[in-house]
């Protein structure tokens, strides 16, 4: 069985596949350990994370604008519109890849299909955090860019269902 991962690293030699949506941003995929696939997107304006996941056998890139799905054994593509801003982070789950982008999250199947998505929890970002006992997982939601306002929310990832969190003010 082949085993897909994100490299840390930038190869030193170029990948056997390569895979442009843009220029800027590389992300580099081995397979079985071995340099398999490097692809590369535009650089957003939010450079404080690298929107990038493997899920179920398939890489996940975004750009400002859209979530690039490559099936990873054919190298095959998919273009996802981002609907509301721009992607954040990637989370993915057992049942679903959770995709937040700055005002809210939502969830995709293995069909890559929407299964839910939230109100708006957030003006300039979502952070994911650790899981409660019953598999929620804990939200940071920031209301407000300058000066920096965190709200915390629990978001069970089976339904979409955020509960806001009790300040510790």
């Amino acid at each position: 069985m082949d085993i897909f991962q994100l490299a840390e690293e930038l190869f030193a030699e170029p990948a056997p596949n390569r895979l442009s949506f843009g220029s800027g941003r590389t992300y580099c995929v081995t397979k079985s350990g071995e340099p398999y696939l490097t692809a590369e997107t535009d650089c957003t304006f939010h450079q404080t994370c690298l929107p990038a996941c493997i899920w179920n056998d398939m890489l996940f890139l975004a750009d400002d604008r859209h979530i690039h799905v490559i099936q990873l054994d054919t190298l095959s593509h998919t273009q996802m519109e981002i609907r509301y801003g721009y992607l954040c982070r990637f989370l993915p789950t057992d049942d679903f890849l959770l995709c937040a982008t700055e005002s809210q999250v939502f969830a995709l199947d293995a069909q890559l299909q929407r299964r839910w998505e939230t109100p708006a929890i957030a003006c300039d970002g979502v952070l994911f955090h650790e899981h409660d006992a019953d598999g929620n997982i804990v939200l940071s939601c920031c209301q407000d860019p300058y000066p920096a306002v965190w709200t915390e929310y629990l978001l069970d990832p089976r339904t979409g269902r955020t509960t806001a969190l009790p300040s510790d003010d």
